[in-house]
């Protein structure tokens, strides 16, 4: 860390400590340090939503001397292998996360979802799937990365295919043009969705998210949530702190299980 800061962002410093109770100047400094490595040019899409709360947790952190901790989702589609995209994406977040570590004095942890429960949704073979999936679990665990899949979430929040539906039935005359990223799931949706009716797989897919959004939450309230998406996404994902990063190296947003 520089030892001659400018008169100005030592002022820049000093006021945001008096903002921030239980902190000191260096550990200011230090905060600003992860967070310009978090919010790497290399690696961002956009810039962080919350930024203010992803410095809280940082700080957080440090004090209480607990992990810093890190959520996303690794997504599954027709791929039946991992491949070289898959390979990549590992190797360029490794590298990200890397970087994050070196300046941090507290442990970084890293908790993949796999989502199981959204290829199901989305109606592709559970045998093919769950076969890549596999194979991805073993090489982030190898990585050093925790793993869950998302229908063991599903499972502990009792959270079903059923309530989707009933989730849909529910809703009012015209309630779909009111979705603001209704065209752009219907986008998605033409590529992603197994079954005929498109316009019915992304009004499912985004009634999925909206009922997993609250116990995702709660479930990681104290996480740093990072996507592959960009921020037009934003009200699908939760409400944490959130990074939105490239995939396999700058400048290339295609996420690996959809790109074969």
């Amino acid at each position: 860390m520089s030892e001659a800061l400018s008169i100005s962002n030592r002022r820049k410093i000093e006021k945001k400590c008096t903002q921030i109770s239980g902190c000191h100047i260096e550990q200011i400094e230090l905060v600003d340090l992860v967070i310009d490595r978090i919010n790497a040019r290399k690696n961002r899409r956009e810039f962080p939503f919350l930024e203010d709360v992803l410095e809280k947790n940082i700080i957080k952190s440090l004090n209480d001397k607990t992990p810093l901790e890190f959520v996303g989702f690794w997504g599954a589609g027709e791929k039946e292998a991992v491949d070289q995209h898959d390979k990549n994406t590992l190797s360029y977040f490794k590298s990200y996360i890397e970087n994050i570590k070196s300046v941090f004095a507290q442990e970084v942890k890293v908790t993949w979802i796999l989502s199981d429960a959204h290829a199901k949704n989305n109606g592709y073979t559970e045998e093919k799937y769950m076969k890549y999936l596999e194979q991805i679990k073993v090489a982030l665990e190898d990585a050093g990365f925790q793993v869950i899949y998302l229908s063991q979430l599903w499972e502990k929040w009792n959270l079903k295919e059923q309530d989707i539906q009933e989730s849909l039935e529910k809703q009012g005359q015209n309630w779909w043009s009111r979705v603001a990223i209704a065209a752009q799931l219907e986008k998605q949706a033409q590529k992603r969705f197994k079954m005929n009716d498109f316009v019915f797989g992304a009004q499912k897919y985004f009634m999925m998210r909206k009922l997993e959004k609250p116990f995702l939450e709660r479930e990681f309230k104290d996480c740093v949530f990072f996507s592959f998406n960009d921020g037009q996404t934003q009200s699908l994902l939760p409400k944490l702190p959130s990074i939105y990063l490239y995939s396999e190296d700058r400048g290339i947003s295609d996420v690996p299980w959809f790109n074969n």
